[in-house]
């Protein structure tokens, strides 16, 4: 598919960026970085995007040394329009307490190229973390430009295993009138994955499932993933 050449050519384009911008970290009052990864499914919240089928994916980020930062991330998918790329911005504050609080406050926006008007739409979230436990909250008030609301809470338990294994464990509730207009009604996602880290390399295996009755919208399911962050070595 010309639409795996294009985003393909483009996380070169970001690795390579991210590598430039990342060596003039101290001029710019910041770090620079990126991430290049494959998937055999690209899920959203317990949905595929891609029909269950593969997904290139790419990142690129900066993070200032006062908490502030900005990134983008991009992914093909397959859905119900015209659109074949999805490109995500976000903006945001993050910071830690003296007791080891983590938490992170800001604004994700979805755009669907070329043509994906219809669907884009702004998220806020606020999150919070202490040490393998991570709670965020999403909220939008015009959900895929339905006019409705929409609200996601998810909770994720991260820990590490012996021999460089990680288990991550997912569970998240979306609702309100945006989903219900969607799906039908709130509906439950979860998922357990274990990852592997090979050099730069991270691998990871997951089961993926939710309680939405309609098959259309993705059933249970095991996902493969590759990852690698650049610039290498940091």
């Amino acid at each position: 598919m010309r639409v795996f050449q294009l985003l393909g050519s483009s996380m070169l384009l970001l690795a390579g960026v991210a590598q430039a911008q990342a060596q003039a970290q101290g001029t710019v009052g910041g770090t620079v970085s990126g991430t290049i990864a494959a998937t055999s499914d690209y899920d959203f919240r317990g949905v595929s995007q891609t029909l269950e089928d593969p997904a290139l994916q790419a990142s690129l980020g900066w993070e200032g040394a006062t908490g502030w930062y900005a990134g983008l991330w991009g992914s093909n998918v397959d859905f119900d329009s015209d659109s074949d790329v999805e490109v995500d911005a976000c903006f945001g504050y993050a910071g830690e307490t003296d007791g080891g609080l983590i938490w992170d406050v800001g604004l994700n926006y979805y755009s669907y190229w070329p043509d994906g008007d219809d669907i884009n739409y702004p998220e806020a979230y606020v999150g919070f973390g202490f040490q393998a436990l991570e709670i965020k909250l999403w909220y939008t008030h015009d959900y895929v430009n339905l006019g409705d609301s929409a609200l996601y809470l998810e909770g994720n338990l991260n820990f590490e295993l012996p021999r460089g294994f990680g288990l991550a464990l997912h569970a998240g509730h979306s609702s309100g009138d945006g989903i219900d207009e969607g799906f039908g009604d709130s509906y439950i996602d979860y998922s357990i994955g274990v990852t592997r880290a090979f050099g730069d390399f991270e691998f990871a295996v997951k089961y993926v499932d939710t309680d939405i009755d309609d098959p259309d919208f993705g059933d249970g399911r095991v996902v493969f993933s590759v990852s690698t962050s650049v610039p290498w070595g940091t």
